[in-house]
């Protein structure tokens, strides 16, 4: 039996509907959504809202506009008690919602007839069933509204919330019949309540002559001698270029020192392989070039387990190497093996040897891993970093298990100092300075385009779900032997659905890598389907000091943070990262897997340190025994 669902009347109206003010520039926006549910009848709800922040004066709040989905509804069934059939036998759903923030305020009427096919029969007497009986399942009514206010705005601004009153009432009738039995369950409200609001910011990005950013006024800006953008631009969607181009790091071209982002092992846990990372590397110049290496174990030192027998593993450890490629030279190898590059090189489990080969994975696999790194320089015969702008490269993740494979680009930076000729020596050695002024700089933030986790939007023939492995690893590295150790910073997570709404507070301590599946993310978990609400979404990342991620190793030995070597302090950082994008195909019957570097804007600095080798000492005889002297 199929209802006919007819809309008789349908009553929305605004308590509240003022004059829009008018827009000079164009208004900036942060938009709060949340749900509500709760049964009927009557019900009500309390929604706290975030009061909008003026930022000591520099925002100033031009209108509140409330948007308000609701809906009523409940499964339904009726009876006819009547002695007569009933062919117009019909429900109605009628009742209404009220919302209530300050002085904005809504109410959203409801009244929706739901019809039969005209054959509910006289009443047989036999309740719950036969002819004079008839399921209306699921039935609800829906209403949209907005409203607004632009005048009295002081009570939405603050540090605080703002209330939303939400109080709904409901019922239900037959028509076409003098006698029937209603039979109602689940009766509810439900919907979101979204709050937007519209400002002014005083201060913009301003780019300086030198191609910094500032957030600063535009009379300001202009008395710098800067360009102004306009308000509420932040420094990294300004784009600011220094002048003589824009020298960054690029994923798509050649340059004088290559970072390789992702590498990952993976076996059964009894030790079967099921995933190589293969490394190409190519020298596209006609004279030979030495490249210095250097492999980073990704994952922190982790303690043996003697309750499952678990071995300890080093962590945040690296090794080196060197590799001549002669003139025009391609060459790739395995990490797994270190194979065939001329001469060979270490194999990635060089930094973390034994068997079962690898550690557990912490994504519910069961399987071992072993991840992290590669950054690789030209340097000359006394390994000093040279200008050799013509290295390019990539890595290629091939799952044996999974039957997938995908590629992504080694990013790399050049030497940018068109002073210095071609395969001279650069900067001060076993540093190298991402600046701008010697290398090119690293992005100052990267965006993150992905699919919501447990989106079926891919779906076709075939049942297809999303999640989302990203790689991230701050740019700055300590390689020497008296390192300061790992770098740490937050990345700062601020994400739009596709309806541009915009979700802030995620974010993830990162301390020298890190590679986690979205769906693994802390709370809030702006990625998931249920939290994003929409299919697709984007996420712009930086990487912050925070004290969220700073540990003062031991509290109450009454040193500052820092003061112990052991503290961990965390600091602003340029990030790269990676992003593989993994599709379950009907249930896990197949997968699928790609793979892409992350979008990056912006210019930050950075700085990667290493141990030159300086000559060796002379062995000379003395007395019947060896002595050492300086040349």
């Amino acid at each position: 039996m199929a209802n006919r669902r007819m809309t008789t009347v349908v009553v929305v109206g605004a308590l509240t509907m003022l004059v829009p003010a008018a827009w000079a520039g164009g208004p900036l926006t942060e938009t709060q959504t949340l749900p509500f549910g709760f049964p009927l009848s009557p019900g009500s709800a309390l929604l706290q809202f975030d009061q909008f922040d003026d930022q000591g004066g520099q925002r100033i709040l031009q209108r509140v506009t409330v948007d308000l989905a609701a809906a009523i509804g409940a499964s339904v069934t009726a009876e006819n008690e009547s002695v007569i059939p009933a062919p117009d036998f019909a429900l109605v759903l009628a009742g209404f919602l009220t919302n209530d923030i300050r002085d904005i305020s809504t109410f959203s009427g409801f009244n929706e007839t739901y019809a039969t096919d005209g054959s509910v029969a006289p009443s047989d007497g036999v309740p719950g069933s036969g002819p004079d009986f008839w399921d209306f399942g699921s039935v609800s009514a829906m209403a949209n509204e907005s409203s607004e206010e632009t005048t009295n705005l002081a009570p939405f601004i603050g540090a605080g919330t703002v209330d939303a009153d939400i109080f709904a009432s409901g019922g239900f009738s037959i028509l076409g019949a003098t006698d029937a039995t209603i039979v109602i369950s689940d009766f509810m409200a439900s919907g979101t309540v979204t709050i937007t609001y519209e400002f002014l910011s005083l201060v913009g990005a301003c780019c300086l002559p030198d191609g910094s950013c500032v957030q600063t006024t535009e009379a300001d800006c202009t008395a710098m001698g800067g360009t102004s953008y306009a308000s509420g631009v932040e420094c990294a969607a300004a784009d600011c270029v220094a002048p003589g181009g824009p020298d960054r790091v690029g994923c798509t071209e050649k340059g004088s020192l290559l970072v390789f982002s992702k590498v990952e092992l993976r076996w059964t846990d009894g030790g079967a392989v099921l995933q190589d990372t293969f490394l190409s590397l190519t020298n596209d110049h006609p004279h030979d070039v030495k490249v210095q290496l250097y492999f980073i174990n990704g994952d922190a030192p982790l303690p043996a387990d003697p309750t499952t027998g678990e071995r300890a593993h080093p962590g945040w450890n690296w090794l080196d190497n060197e590799l001549t490629l002669t003139g025009n030279q391609p060459t790739y190898w395995s990490a797994l093996t270190g194979q065939p590059a001329a001469g060979g090189l270490s194999p990635f489990t060089a930094l973390d040897p034994g068997f079962p080969p690898g550690r557990p994975a912490v994504d519910g696999t069961g399987d071992r891993v072993l991840r992290g790194y590669i950054v690789g320089w030209a340097v000359d015969r006394d390994n000093q970093e040279i200008r050799w702008n013509h290295l390019t490269g990539n890595g290629t993740i091939v799952s044996y298990g999974g039957g997938s494979g995908w590629e992504y680009n080694a990013c790399a930076y050049q030497v940018v100092n068109d002073a210095i000729a071609h395969g001279a020596t650069t900067g001060t050695p076993g540093v190298l300075n991402l600046d701008g002024t010697e290398y090119a700089q690293s992005f100052n933030e990267l965006l993150l385009n992905f699919q919501a986790v447990g989106s079926v939007a891919f779906s076709g023939p075939r049942l297809i779900a999303s999640d989302t492995d990203l790689t991230l690893h701050p740019v700055d590295v300590d390689l020497r032997q008296e390192t300061d150790g790992p770098v740490t910073t937050k990345a700062s997570f601020n994400v739009w659905n596709m309806n541009e709404v915009k979700f802030s507070g995620a974010d993830r301590c990162i301390t020298c890598w890190d590679q986690t599946l979205l769906s693994m993310y802390d709370l809030p978990n702006h990625f998931l389907l249920q939290n994003l609400q929409t299919d697709h979404g984007k996420a712009r990342i930086d990487g912050l000091a925070s004290q969220v991620c700073d540990v003062d190793f031991d509290p109450g030995d009454g040193l500052p943070l820092g003061a112990d070597p052991r503290d961990i302090v965390s600091r602003e950082a340029a990030l790269h990262g990676i992003f593989a994008r993994l599709l379950t195909i009907d249930g896990g019957l197949d997968r699928a897997a790609s793979g892409a570097n992350l979008v990056g804007m912006g210019f930050q600095s950075s700085v990667i340190q290493y141990d030159v080798l300086g000559e060796p000492d002379e062995l000379t005889g003395g007395r019947g025994l060896f002595s050492r002297t300086s040349p």
